[in-house]
């Protein structure tokens, strides 16, 4: 019989933002994920998910007023077929709308899901270019100072 396994990972995050007054710039964020693994022939392995971002106004008394307001949504889907291991980044695809010019909570809610037959699969975080550049920046420092002090 055909059958498969899944793995499904629900969230929710809520930020409050005060001293708002220019509010939260809009953009199209590169958020990307990596997977890896392997899988039997014949077998696959599907990823998807969702990062759903809403804003809530706050009012001056500290209550919530009116209700969400979408920001929008990042995107997160992959699908390998066949066997053998893999390897891959998932980029997100989506865009997120600017925040009002006033106080509010940030929510941040979503899921992700991992499906397959038969299948071994890791999914990671990346880190964003500035991190990357900042790591190198570090290695090279530490290197030029071990040089340094071998001299």
């Amino acid at each position: 019989a055909v059958g498969y396994a899944y793995h499904e990972l629900n969230f929710g995050a809520a930020y409050t933002v005060s001293n708002n007054p220019t509010g939260l710039t809009g953009s199209t964020p590169a958020l990307p994920l990596f997977i890896n693994g392997s899988m039997q022939a014949g077998g696959y392995v599907q990823f998807d998910g969702v990062v759903r971002y809403d804003w809530i106004a706050v009012l001056a008394d500290g209550s919530l007023s009116g209700t969400p307001i979408s920001l929008g949504q990042l995107n997160y889907t992959f699908t390998q077929l066949g066997g053998g291991a893999f390897s891959a980044t998932i980029p997100s695809t989506g865009a997120l709308a600017a925040t009002p010019i006033l106080d509010g909570v940030l929510e941040i809610t979503g899921h992700f899901w991992l499906a397959g037959d038969p299948f071994d699969a890791q999914v990671t975080s990346l880190p964003e270019p500035t991190s990357l550049t900042l790591f190198a920046a570090a290695g090279l420092f530490a290197l030029r100072r071990r040089a340094r002090r071998s001299l």
